[in-house]
């Protein structure tokens, strides 16, 4: 078998396997869906060859067509190739398998392969390019969303180009051990939900991702951003990142100057609240002087309490507007005939569920003919933070 050609064969049932050592040509122009939703594999992977598809082993491969596959279901492997040069996934979008999870395509241990390209837009699948000895260039040129998608990218000898250029997020990013890299630039990245761990690339001079606003927005993620072991890094350009979730570490590049890097930069706890700072791991850097992580660049916390309305003699409508650069546990409205009403000395209070922004207070068991005092509250992990007082005398 010299070729395998089926020129208008547009979904497979149950998989695609091919592994056979006189294969030169594997022709599929037309398939959209290989669609194995009737099986699983777990946590996504396996060894068991008769779940997963594959392309591997096929002595005289030279090429591959599948310009229209769209969804594959299961893992897809394409490995020990040895003469094939080139892999366009030009339409590739999609792995939904069981429970809408996200498969793998690892493309790996093929000898001559030098580049990868995946031309759509939206991408949502998880990619593993890893121990390729002649890849160099890997592109994903007009990937815009990437928020379910996964790259890592490692153990490449020879890898000197990775471009992401109009993603603006992207679920996971994982370059590592490519000791040929020297440039990487993400300019339209906004944010990194899982991730973004940048380590052991050997002749790695610059990393840069201006637009980056923050990393592990996915809850409880301990470590979103991780750069190590660079020898050589000596520039990073990360302008507006603003906040890390969880951990971040920069960690034995020893030609890196951390008094450079961007001051205000907050790591917090991932608690969906903002509030509690999170850790840092800092060492082995040429200058390990960072000026991040400094509450006194934090913006304060404000509370206005709104206008007293609807005004009775045994109930009122009054709120507040808070801004802060925590998220409010809880909020509300204290009133009471005391001149400085507060939380703790008064059972006349209001909860208005939580977060910032404005709400609605309404104030009940007022009695008639009294002066009230009011204020707007919010509560974050730091305590009480109160707002202006109003006051207002119910009618008779």
């Amino acid at each position: 078998l010299v070729a395998f050609n089926a020129p208008k064969l547009k979904e497979v049932g149950y998989g695609i396997q091919f592994k056979a050592t006189s294969l030169k040509d594997i022709y599929l122009p037309e398939l959209v869906l290989i669609n194995q939703s009737n099986k699983t594999s777990g946590d996504g992977y396996t060894e068991d060859s008769t779940i997963y598809n594959f392309i591997s082993n096929n002595s005289l491969l030279e090429n591959i067509n599948l310009t229209k596959l769209e969804n594959y279901a299961t893992q897809f492997r394409v490995y020990n190739n040895p003469i094939i040069t080139r892999l366009n996934f030009s339409s590739l979008q999609n792995s939904v398998g069981s429970y809408n999870f996200k498969h793998l395509l690892r493309i790996y241990g093929n000898d001559l392969l030098d580049e990868i390209i995946f031309g759509s837009t939206d991408l949502e699948f998880r990619v593993r390019i890893d121990n390729n000895p002649a890849l160099t260039n890997i592109e994903f040129p007009n990937a815009g969303l990437m928020t379910n998608s996964g790259i890592e990218i490692y153990d490449n000898a020879i890898l000197t180009s990775v471009q992401i250029p109009n993603a603006t997020e992207i679920n996971t990013l994982s370059i590592y051990s490519n000791p040929e890299l020297q440039n990487l630039s993400f300019p339209a990245i906004e944010k990194v939900h899982s991730n973004l761990i940048i380590n052991n690339n050997d002749k790695l001079t610059s990393l840069s991702a201006p637009s980056l606003l923050l990393t592990g927005t996915n809850q409880y993620l301990k470590n979103s951003f991780k750069i190590d072991g660079n020898a050589l890094l000596d520039n990073l350009d990360f302008t507006n990142l603003e906040k890390v979730y969880g951990n971040l570490q920069v960690t034995n590049n020893a030609q890196l100057n951390l008094s450079e890097f961007n001051c205000p930069i907050f790591i917090y706890e991932n608690d969906g609240f903002d509030c509690s700072f999170g850790t840092l791991t800092i060492s082995g850097n040429l200058d390990n002087t960072y000026c991040f992580q400094d509450p006194s660049l934090l913006t304060p916390v404000s509370v206005t309490t709104a206008s007293i309305v609807d005004l009775t003699s045994v109930q009122a409508t009054s709120g507040g507007v808070i801004t802060a650069p925590s998220n409010m546990i809880s909020r509300g409205c204290v009133w009471s005939t005391t001149q400085t009403p507060t939380l703790e000395d008064n059972e006349n209070f209001s909860l208005n569920g939580n977060m910032n922004g404005t709400f609605t207070s309404y104030l009940y068991d007022l009695q008639p003919s009294t002066l009230y005092y009011v204020r707007a509250y919010g509560v974050d992990c730091n305590g009480t933070h109160y707002g202006d007082i109003k006051t207002f005398t119910t009618p008779q």
